[in-house]
C-alpha cells in the first residue's frame, strides 16, 4: 500500500476478461504475510467479492501453498430497478446531499443513507449472478435472470458489482467502505 503496509487477500480465480474472484481480508500487516498468518486471518466481507483487474501490484506468499477449497461457486445479486429522477431528488433534499449525479454525491448519498438505515426505493428484486471458481483458478460468470423478490437482508448475498483497486485500498486505508455501503442500500 502507499503507506508500506499490506493489505491480505486470498486469490479464488479469474478470467480473461478481467474479472478476478477475491476474499479480502481484514487484517493489515507491516510485512508479508507467511499462510500461516492468513489462513486464520478473518474476512473483511460476508463472501468473496468480484474485482475488475486494474493494476496493482501484488506480492505472492512465498510458500505456493492452498488458501481455499476449489472448486468453489459464489452467488451475488444483481438488483433489478431503479429510482426515478424525481426520487433521487427528493432523495437528496430529505437528506441535503447535492451532486448525485457525480461518483462523490452518489456515494455521499448512499453513505447517509446506510447511516439512517435506510434502502434505496426504487429496486424491485434482483436476478442472481454465481461466480464459479474451479480448480485451476478459472472464473466463470453464470447469470440466472429470474427476477426474485427480496428477503430480509441477512438472507441476500453481496450485490454484484465488481469493486476496483481503489475502493479496496480505500477501505484497508481505513476510508469509506463504499462496498458495504452498497450492500446495505441495494
Amino acid at each position: 500500500m502507499p503507506d508500506g503496509r499490506f493489505g491480505l487477500a486470498i486469490h479464488l480465480a479469474s478470467d480473461r476478461r478481467g474479472y478476478l474472484l477475491l476474499d479480502i481480508s481484514a487484517s493489515v500487516t507491516d510485512q508479508p504475510a507467511s499462510p500461516d498468518a492468513l489462513r486464520p486471518a478473518p474476512g473483511r466481507y460476508r463472501q468473496p467479492i468480484l474485482l475488475w483487474h486494474t493494476p496493482f501490484a501484488v506480492q505472492p506468499l512465498a510458500q505456493s501453498v492452498s488458501l481455499a477449497a476449489l472448486p468453489r461457486g459464489v452467488v451475488f445479486r444483481c438488483s433489478q430497478g431503479w429510482p426515478s429522477v424525481e426520487t433521487v431528488t427528493r432523495l437528496e433534499r430529505r437528506f441535503a446531499v447535492s451532486g448525485t449525479d457525480t461518483p462523490a454525491g452518489w456515494n455521499a448519498l448512499l453513505s447517509v443513507m446506510a447511516k439512517a438505515g435506510e434502502r434505496l426505493p426504487g429496486l424491485r428484486g434482483c436476478s442472481v449472478w454465481t461466480a464459479r471458481a474451479g480448480r485451476t483458478g478459472a472464473l466463470k460468470l453464470i447469470e440466472d435472470c429470474k427476477l426474485r423478490r427480496f428477503v430480509h437482508t441477512g438472507d441476500r448475498p453481496t450485490p454484484w458489482h465488481p469493486a476496483d483497486m481503489e475502493e479496496i485500498m480505500a477501505v484497508v486505508m481505513g476510508g469509506a467502505d463504499m462496498i458495504a455501503i452498497s450492500d446495505q442500500v441495494t
